[in-house]
C-alpha cells in the first residue's frame, strides 16, 4: 500500500509546490482551498487589520515619515527678518498637512525654550488644534544665544510622552550651540552624549541645517543625525 501511494503523494507535493504553499486544488471541487501547513506562530490571520501607512510632512523640501512628529527649530539672531518667517510658515504648512488625530510638538528655542503645547504634553491634530498651532507659532518673537541641549531634551521630552508607534523628530538651525554660561565648545559636545544617553525609545532625529557655509556647522548637525538614527540634510540660503 505504501508503494501505491508513492505516485499520488508526489503529485500532491508537486502541486503544492507549484501552487505555492498556501493553496492546492481540491479534487471534487475543483476550487483552491487552504492547505493546513505549519505556520509561523506570528503569521498574519485572515481578516486581521494592517498596520496603518505612517503620514508624510514635508518640511523645508525634505519629506519625512511618522506618526508623531516634534519639532525643534532656532529662533536666534541667526533667523532674523525673513528667515523667521519662513520658518513658522514652514512649520504651520507642515501641520496642517497632518491628517486628524496625529500627535505633535513643537519647540522654538533662543536662550530660552518655547513649547508647544505648553503644558508639555504632545498635541493632537484637529481643525482647532491647528489654529491654536498656527497663532502660537506666529507669536513668537525671535531671540538671542542657541540653547540646543535643553531644546532638544524638551523635544524628547513631548516624543516620550507620546503614544504614536513612529515618532520623529526634526531639528532646524545653524548647528551652532551657544548657551550663556557654558563654553562653546563643551556644551555642543556635552549637548550630543547627553540627547544619545536620553533617547531611550531611539526616536530618529532627523537634522536640517540652515544658513551661511561660514556661519553654520555641517559638522555638528550631521553627527546629531547620525548618533540618532535620523537624515541630514543641508539648506544654503
Amino acid at each position: 500500500m505504501r508503494q501505491r501511494c508513492f505516485l499520488p503523494c508526489a503529485a500532491v507535493l508537486f502541486l503544492i509546490a507549484a501552487l505555492g504553499p498556501d493553496r492546492v486544488r481540491s479534487e471534487d471541487s475543483g476550487a483552491f482551498v487552504k492547505a493546513n501547513l505549519d505556520l509561523p506562530f506570528d503569521a498574519r490571520a485572515d481578516g486581521e487589520e494592517e498596520e496603518p501607512a505612517p503620514e508624510i510632512v514635508v518640511f523645508y523640501g525634505q519629506q519625512y515619515e511618522g506618526d508623531g512628529f516634534f519639532f525643534c527649530c532656532d529662533k536666534s539672531l541667526s533667523m532674523r527678518g525673513a528667515a523667521l518667517k519662513r520658518l513658522q510658515q514652514e512649520v504651520i504648512k507642515s501641520i496642517e498637512q497632518l491628517s486628524d488625530g496625529v500627535q505633535f510638538g513643537i519647540v522654538f528655542f533662543d536662550s530660552s525654550i518655547y513649547k508647544y503645547p505648553e503644558a508639555g504634553m504632545p498635541a493632537t491634530t484637529s481643525p482647532s488644534s491647528k489654529n491654536a498651532m498656527a497663532g502660537w507659532v506666529l507669536s513668537v518673537p525671535i531671540g538671542a544665544a542657541s540653547c540646543y541641549k535643553e531644546a532638544l531634551l524638551t523635544t524628547l521630552q513631548f516624543s516620550q510622552q507620546s503614544t504614536a508607534l513612529r515618532k520623529t523628530i526634526i531639528v532646524l538651525g545653524d548647528g551652532v550651540p551657544w548657551c550663556p554660561g557654558y563654553d562653546r565648545e563643551v556644551y555642543a559636545t556635552e549637548t550630543l552624549e547627553t540627547v544619545r544617553k536620553m533617547n531611550i525609545q531611539r526616536a530618529k532625529i532627523n537634522t536640517i541645517c540652515l544658513g551661511g557655509l561660514t556661519t553654520s556647522n555641517e559638522t555638528w548637525m550631521r553627527t546629531l543625525a547620525t548618533m540618532n538614527n535620523g537624515t541630514f540634510s543641508r539648506i544654503v540660503e
